[in-house]
């Protein structure tokens, strides 16, 4: 992990040690923006894909840190910050889903 301005940086090799989880979002991500696309009661079709897969984003979290847990359950010690910060990105992301999401319904 290399610090950016903002922080800390993750590359797809420095999320190695927490793939499974990394993974399992990323395919929730990828379910939730179908879902939205065929779902949404929204007009855009791109905010209907984003609002989808953003809204799934918490869930894809929890969902991998249960993967993450059966899996490889002694790099919940080794990388808790990175995992804290995976999922307040997550829930950062959700959120602004929901707050897109109310703006706009149609």
């Amino acid at each position: 992990m290399r610090e950016t301005p903002y922080g800390f940086h993750y590359s797809w090799s420095d999320l190695e040690p927490i793939r499974p989880l990394a993974l399992t979002a990323f395919a929730t991500q990828m379910a939730g923006s179908a879902l939205g696309y065929f779902g949404l009661p929204v007009e855009s079709a791109f905010d209907r894909i984003w609002i989808g897969g953003a809204l799934a984003t918490l869930p894809g979290y929890l969902a991998g840190c249960a993967v993450q847990y059966l899996l490889q359950p002694q790099r919940f010690d080794e990388h808790t910050l990175m995992i804290k910060r995976f999922g307040g990105i997550a829930l950062a992301l959700s959120v602004v889903a929901l707050c897109v999401y109310w703006d706009n319904k149609s």
